[in-house]
């Protein structure tokens, strides 16, 4: 593969989780029949048993499709905002609960 393709090819293994649960193993295994270099062999494996085969996670927890929240930006954001408003970021604890309470 070439750069570009290679790049493409990776770029669409990122992609996997936006599926449907149900289609990312043979989507995944559609880009796993590409693997043309034994560094590419290695990062589908690596996708396949870190990703796909976990023992504690399962495929439907990998997709994202349809969840409207898919970033923590939400919380990030929140958590901006109640620093600011305490003004710090560095409380205690008897600094944090009243403005959690408010």
């Amino acid at each position: 593969m070439e750069k570009a393709s290679i790049h493409t090819y990776i770029r669409n293994m990122m992609a996997l989780p936006f599926l449907p649960a149900a289609e990312i193993e043979p989507a995944f295994q559609l880009l796993a029949a590409r693997a043309n270099s034994e560094q590419i062999t290695k990062f589908v494996r690596y996708i396949e048993e870190q990703w796909l085969n976990h023992r504690i996670f399962d495929i439907y927890s990998l997709s994202v499709y349809g969840i409207s929240g898919r970033t923590n930006n939400d919380s990030k954001g929140w958590h901006h905002s109640l620093n600011r408003k305490a003004g710090g970021q560095k409380l205690t604890f008897y600094r944090l609960v009243p403005e959690l309470r408010a």
